[in-house]
């Protein structure tokens, strides 16, 4: 079968789990966000940035977005699997995103705490809750990084003193907020404190949006699969009209021309022949002495031909010709 005679399908992109499509999406734009939420503060401020460490975080993000792009095309072996390990990877990448934070001024770089609001709504695509989820885990990170930052925080919180000391010793001491641009410069605790009821107040504020937005998504996706459903419904009743048509009517393959079903009268008139007429090409099935226009309108939009002449057992047969298009699973049909 040469490349005129194959059948012509229209793309449609077959995912396995769509959910990893819209992370992968998610990620990628927050990587974006976090190189702007690092550089504009660096030029404008000249904040001191450990260039080392915040490297690193961007390599752990590149790897979350390399994975999921690599888990795209697998089909999950349950659901109840493919959501967790999706979930995992989705807490990782926000591990590494307050890792980024702290070593790229934290505390004295407020602008970059905007970035969490990007894994907490994309986190909206795995389950409802887990946008709350994801939420928790930014704030916990965050308080548990600033108090490392800034000791006296932990007056007003005295269960991140044990917490913020291990994780002071554990990430060396030295935070990317230890540095300040202006060396005579000391915010008081109220400041960080209002920083930080802010960004939980943001952080929550997005899950509720983000669980807001799935409901308007659920509601516009079973509308678009009721569409569907009525579309092919109404694509097979098209189809099973043709054969019952009251006029000579053929659907062919818009593509290589193969018919695929005529009406009866059609069959009687014009493709009374032994062969079968199911899968021959149509202007072979029947001759037309100039068809050019025809094909024309098969292979281009809509319309008619007023005036045909077509071969048919000796004579010629004046007739009108009108080509209307149709689709129906992923084919063109005319």
């Amino acid at each position: 079968m040469n490349e005129r005679n194959s059948t012509q399908l229209l793309p449609v992109l077959v995912w396995h789990d769509p959910r990893v499509h819209l992370l992968d999406d998610t990620w990628l734009l927050t990587i974006f966000a976090v190189l702007l939420a690092i550089a504009l503060p660096w030029f404008v401020s000249g904040l001191h940035i450990d260039f080392a460490a915040t490297a690193a975080g961007l390599l752990a993000l590149a790897a979350v977005h390399v994975v999921l792009a690599a888990i795209s095309g697998v089909r999950p072996s349950s659901q109840s699997r493919g959501t967790l390990g999706l979930s995992s990877l989705h807490a990782l990448g926000v591990a590494a995103v307050a890792f980024i934070w702290h070593h790229a001024g934290g505390l004295q770089n407020p602008l970059f705490l905007a970035v969490f609001a990007l894994p907490v709504i994309g986190s909206i695509f795995l389950s409802r809750w887990q946008a709350y989820l994801m939420a928790t885990l930014a704030v916990l990170l965050v308080l548990l990084a600033a108090s490392s930052e800034a000791p006296e925080l932990r007056w007003y919180a005295p269960w991140l003193g044990t917490v913020g000391g291990w994780l002071d010793a554990l990430l060396g001491g030295a935070s990317g907020g230890a540095s300040l641009p202006f060396a005579a410069f000391y915010a008081p605790s109220q400041y960080f404190v209002v920083l930080l009821e802010v960004f939980v107040i943001m952080m929550f504020a997005c899950a509720v949006a983000a669980e807001y937005l799935a409901n308007v998504f659920d509601t516009l996706a079973a509308q678009m699969w009721t569409a569907r459903a009525e579309a092919a419904r109404s694509e097979e009743l098209w189809a099973t009209l043709v054969e019952q048509l009251p006029v000579a009517a053929v659907l062919l393959d818009a593509g290589t021309h193969e018919v695929v079903g005529a009406s009866a009268i059609a069959l009687k008139k014009f493709l009374t022949g032994a062969e079968p007429v199911v899968g021959r090409d149509f202007f072979e099935a029947i001759q037309f002495s100039y068809p050019e226009p025809i094909e024309r309108l098969v292979d281009g939009a809509d319309g008619v031909e007023p005036l045909c002449m077509v071969r048919f057992g000796g004579r010629l047969l004046a007739t009108e010709i009108r080509v209307q298009h149709l689709a129906q699973h992923g084919r063109r049909f005319a």
